[in-house]
């Protein structure tokens, strides 16, 4: 191959490397419309599960059922943004099946983020640390 379709090649990967976004996405997509129908103390877990479908995880909180229904993508720009969308809603029922209280979106409560920016970090620095290698290749073809 001649230099200069080498040199186009290389410029062509950077330029690919250099825009990458890394997304995540977690849990599985639900349908949010019936959140406004969750009535604490009459909605039942039979009501939930008509509205919202099965549970992305089910747990246990002082003795008490939990679902948690969650799709959410996080994006992680080369400029050290990050964009989240998607929804959470945590359901907590009583002894009697019925709904003791719920949250729904609440900011701050993004457990995985801190896991994320730090995988985020380690991939920033491969990129750079790939960077650097194609600069050198760049600079080696070019004085061949």
């Amino acid at each position: 191959m001649s230099i200069r379709l080498n040199l186009f090649i290389i410029i062509l990967v950077s330029i690919f490397f250099a825009h990458c976004v890394t997304t995540y996405k977690i849990g599985k997509q639900f349908s949010t419309e019936n959140v406004a129908k969750i009535v604490i103390g009459k909605t039942t877990e039979q009501d939930i599960l008509a509205f919202f479908g099965d549970p992305w995880k089910i747990g246990i909180l002082n003795g008490n059922v939990v679902y948690t229904y969650c799709y959410e993508e996080w994006a992680f720009q080369r400029d050290d943004t990050i964009e989240k969308r998607g929804d959470t809603l945590v359901i907590e029922f009583d002894a009697n099946k019925k709904v003791k209280n719920y949250y729904f979106n609440i900011p701050g409560k993004e457990p995985i983020a801190v896991s994320l920016i730090i995988h985020k970090k380690n991939m920033d620095k491969q990129q750079e640390e790939q960077m650097a290698m194609q600069n050198q290749m760049t600079t080696s073809i070019i004085t061949q």
